[in-house]
């Protein structure tokens, strides 16, 4: 029998955050389980700080993904097999853009979920940086998320994608290398794993993960997604509330 690769993302989908810090204990029994005949991993725009309880808590089966694609994990340590980090010579085209909108707050290269929740850091800091190798951009308007895509775009080697915040009304954008996309460190997984794209599942909920879609097989949103990608769904399953990533992997026991 072929193995699949079931990818989730994990804010709204795996966890219900900022409340549930970690995966519930179905899901992580049902992780070691199912792994000769199902692989499991997340694909996130979290760091790797933020990122460590829920990935020593999940134990996954297949390298996890972080900040939307600039870092493939290793499963045994979690340390760093793949990265795509942002050119530094690009550095200064994107301080340009940024610094026409003094007002916003980013954080950058590694952070806490309190640092995201209670605090951020403000632009000088980001502006007075030598060295930066991804960042974002946090809990603006979506009018000022779209004008600052249509700029970092136009700056070569450089991507922009827009994500929910935690705030109610407003999304956050992060800023990394061109490669640096879910897409991408799926396609790179599947090859090492073996598994084709027909074999691959994602699950989602955000503005973000359109476009993860030409890497699988399957789409499935959890039913809290944002409305109109529920349209572009094969499967639409339970709410993050209902643990519903428990709920899709007891159909393969």
């Amino acid at each position: 029998m072929r193995k699949k690769l079931i990818v989730v993302d994990v804010d709204a989908t795996l966890i219900d955050s900022p409340q549930q810090k970690i995966p519930s204990r179905r899901v992580i029994e049902l992780i070691w389980k199912l792994q000769d005949k199902v692989l499991v991993t997340c694909a996130t725009g979290r760091s790797l700080s933020w990122a460590l309880p829920v990935l020593q808590a999940a134990k996954f089966t297949a390298p996890p993904i972080l900040w939307w694609g600039t870092y493939i994990l290793n499963i045994d340590d979690l340390s760093i097999s793949h990265k795509f980090e942002l050119p530094q010579y690009k550095l200064q085209e994107i301080k340009d853009i940024l610094s026409k909108y003094r007002d916003v707050h980013v954080l950058y290269n590694d952070y806490t979920e309190e640092d995201y929740l209670a605090g951020w850091w403000n632009l000088q800091g980001f502006l007075d940086l030598k060295e930066c190798w991804m960042m974002e951009v946090v809990m603006i308007s979506h009018e000022t998320a779209d004008n600052l895509i249509e700029y970092f775009q136009k700056i070569t080697w450089v991507t922009s994608v827009k994500m929910n915040s935690f705030k109610e009304w407003f999304v956050d954008i992060h800023i990394v290398h061109e490669n640096a996309t879910k897409e991408h460190a799926i396609w790179i997984i599947q090859r090492e794993l073996w598994i084709s794209k027909k074999d691959t599942i994602w699950v989602w909920d955000g503005y973000n993960d359109f476009h993860i879609f030409n890497a699988v097989g399957t789409k499935v949103a959890v039913w809290n997604a944002v409305e109109w990608l529920k349209e572009l769904a094969d499967e639409i399953i339970d709410d993050v509330k209902n643990d519903p990533i428990a709920q899709l992997l007891e159909r393969y026991i």
